[in-house]
């Protein structure tokens, strides 16, 4: 290791090199005196040139963006956590919002914060707030490690790294290490061999020697395979569905898939179950338009994944009554669509899921009442889409349909993501869909969006409303930073459109809030392309040349906000 000057360093490079053994090599860094020695360690480690260093100032947009990174690992089954660093005082703050996303949408993180030591505290010391436990409600591990003084315990030091790491994997959910660092940084004169104990310079001896990490802990991948499926189905007449909710897990969307197909099971996908792009002609997209009408009805329905957007859908099944069976492997409620309750005659786990069900198969008259529900809803859908130029919708679904395959696709929360969940069913193949929607908010969706196709080379489309643009300015640095073709689709309706749903007009421009704004001196501002487009065939043409070219871009689209809600609800 590295000349440590100082037990400060030291403690800082035996973190740094025990996260990269564990297999962390995203670090998203918001620099301040107080994290000097992280940043040192970083810097100085013989592995920095594997690191992926980024340096974000807002604190907000920086854990966004890393738990956009973290979203990209669990698409791409990588069981990886990004690390978070940041000086202390309200730059801790401001890592709230991103970390309550990450918590509620089951997306790891490690946030590193530096701290002054206790002698500072109690005494109006600048930049000193209390903060060991300041994420509690939404880490699943808290742990800080105080100030050191010349002898570190190794053991503890160690086995703690190893432990955050392990859980924020297994939890799938924020974990927090507190770091109180003393001054001074660095040039104090230490040395392992003369500083620590005998017993501790003997762990950290043979710990640095062997070039493992400290504490051995079995992985646990979960692989599909499709051979372990019962391969005889069960022939009957039951009418049975599954409706999929936001799926994470490869090995979820998979099983699904597989048996939709294998079983004749038609399936309800929300636009996040990323289920929609895979061309199954039984997974079915439009469902919204048509779930009142159906002229056979489901005997038993599967809820997979997390809450589904579809109102339609709450409505469908209360008014149903047929048996609801929610698969979960985990003991946390999932009955609740916006404001309404679900009922679960059943909630069982995967295994059970596949013990008693893998092998049951629906009735073909069933999938294919379905099937042509859904074809004559598309075909209307299509037809209105070429009436119209200068909507909302025909804007979004000309975006959609033009990315290309195994691109990175982030819509924006509010009237964007149901839109997508109603009105889009043509996903280019090998994409994935994103989006925030553990705890719904329409902060952070840029930085977020950027951070999935921060260790790939996929193109992105990030679709997002004017005011979640308007909270997410300073991101917008963050797009030149990255070798990615880029587009930020800002669909511009003047304020939060989707309050022209709420049945109180004379609310109006109290909730609605128009700002009157436009973004191009706000792209000039950062540097960006800008363009701004009234109809949809602009729209293409822009988006083709940009991809083409592998440019970043902002496109401003100009829209009626209460006429995008009006057709919404009419079509």
């Amino acid at each position: 290791m590295n000349n440590h000057h100082s037990s400060q360093a030291f403690l800082a490079e035996i973190i740094i090199e025990e996260l990269y053994r564990l297999g962390v090599t995203d670090f998203i860094c918001s620099p301040g005196a107080r994290a000097i020695p992280l940043i040192l360690a970083l810097n100085n480690s013989e592995n920095s040139k594997k690191f992926n260093i980024n340096y974000i100032n807002d604190e907000r947009a920086a854990a966004f963006f890393a738990q956009g990174i973290s979203k990209a690992n669990i698409s791409s089954n990588a069981n990886k956590l990004p690390v978070l660093i940041c000086t202390s005082g309200t730059a801790v703050a401001n890592y709230l919002p991103g970390v309550i996303e990450a918590y509620y949408s089951d997306t790891p993180l490690l946030i590193i914060t530096t701290d002054r030591p206790w002698e500072l505290h109690y005494g109006n010391a600048n930049q000193t707030i209390d903060q060991k436990n300041i994420f509690k409600d939404y880490t699943s591990l808290n742990i800080e490690f105080s100030g050191v003084e010349q002898d570190i315990p190794m053991h503890s030091v160690l086995s703690n790294i190893d432990q955050l790491i392990r859980v924020g994997q297994e939890t799938s959910q924020p974990v927090h290490l507190n770091i109180c660092f003393r001054k001074p940084f660095y040039d104090a004169g230490f040395s392992p061999e003369t500083n620590l104990t005998k017993e501790n310079f003997n762990i950290f001896n043979e710990w640095h020697l062997s070039k493992d990490p400290y504490t051995k802990y079995s992985k646990k991948i979960k692989k599909f395979d499709s051979t372990s499926l019962k391969k005889e189905t069960t022939t009957n007449n039951n009418n049975i569905a599954f409706i999929a909710g936001p799926l994470t897990s490869e090995y979820d969307i998979n099983l699904i898939n597989t048996l939709s197909k294998n079983n004749n099971i038609p399936v309800f996908a929300d636009i996040h179950s990323n289920l929609r792009q895979l061309k199954n002609p039984n997974i079915f997209s439009l469902y919204n338009h048509y779930l009142r009408d159906l002229k056979i009805l489901p005997d038993t329905i599967f809820y997979f994944g997390e809450r589904i957007i579809s109102d339609n859908i709450y409505k469908f099944l209360n008014k149903l009554r047929s048996k609801v069976i929610q698969i979960s492997d985990t003991p946390y409620r999932k009955d609740i669509i916006e404001n309404e309750f679900l009922y679960f005659n059943e909630i069982i786990s995967t295994e059970q899921f596949l013990e008693q069900y893998s092998n049951t198969s629906s009735s073909v008259e069933f999938l294919n009442s379905i099937s042509e529900m859904e074809n004559n809803t598309k075909d209307k859908l299509l037809y209105t889409l070429a009436q119209e130029e200068n909507t909302e919708r025909s804007f979004i679904t000309t975006a959609i349909n033009n990315s290309p395959t195994d691109s990175s696709i982030f819509l924006s929360a509010s009237l964007i993501f149901r839109e997508c969940d109603a009105f889009c069913h043509n996903i280019p193949e090998s994409s994935i869909i994103y989006g925030n929607r553990g705890a719904t908010g329409i902060d952070g969706i840029i930085a977020s969006a950027l951070g999935t196709v921060q260790n790939s080379d996929k193109a992105l489309l990030c679709i997002v409303g004017d005011q979640a643009a308007l909270h997410d300015l300073n991101s917008l640095s963050l797009i030149n930073k990255n070798d990615n073709p880029v587009i930020i689709l800002i669909v511009n309706n003047n304020g939060g459109s989707i309050f022209h749903f709420m049945s109180k007009p004379e609310l109006g421009n109290s909730l609605i809030n128009p700002h009157g704004l436009g973004f191009e001196n706000f792209a000039a501002g950062f540097g960006i392309n800008y363009k701004k487009v009234t109809n949809k065939s602009v729209l293409e043409a822009t988006i083709k040349e940009t991809y083409n070219n592998k440019a970043k871009i902002i496109i401003e689209a100009l829209v009626d906000g209460a006429n995008s809600v009006e057709q919404f609800k009419t079509f």
